[in-house]
């Protein structure tokens, strides 16, 4: 068994692997499908209650409606500029978990605020690995530098 371990370990300290994981761009992706469900699961939050549950519906609804189209490369934002304050990496990833927290207290947006939380974190990631920003053709590949 220690043989087989060693050897795997000596494999793996030597191992390049083909291609390097874009922590900016598993955050994009994280980020849109979580606002989808923070989106839908707003209104379903509607329902639930009215002081608090609604105001946490509401919330989620705009922040949803927000987030979607800043990180989702469309071509009218890209030309005024504003799909570049989404790629401030340093800024993005905090705020993202932060503008996530109040979804975790109601149950239909609780499966929205997860992918949130860990796009922040990815972003975060990738602004400690100091990843570069990505410009138009580099959005439209799917991130790919």
């Amino acid at each position: 068994f220690f043989f087989v371990m060693s050897k795997l370990v000596e494999t793996l300290k030597f191992y390049k692997p083909k291609f390097i994981i874009q922590w900016n761009h598993w955050g994009r992706t994280m980020a849109m499908g979580g606002s989808q469900v923070v989106f839908v699961g707003g209104f379903l939050a509607l329902l639930y209650g009215f002081p608090f549950q609604f105001l946490v519906g509401i919330y989620s609804i705009i922040l949803g409606a927000v987030i979607f189209p800043m990180t989702y490369p469309f071509e009218k934002l890209q030309k005024n500029g504003l799909i570049h304050v989404f790629q401030k990496f340093n800024l993005v990833g905090p705020s993202l978990i932060v503008a996530s927290l109040p979804c975790y207290f109601s149950l239909p947006t609780i499966l929205g605020a997860v992918p949130l939380s860990v796009s922040g974190t990815f972003y975060t990631v990738a602004a400690l690995r100091k990843e570069k920003n990505l410009n138009k053709e580099q959005i439209m590949k799917g991130g790919r530098i």
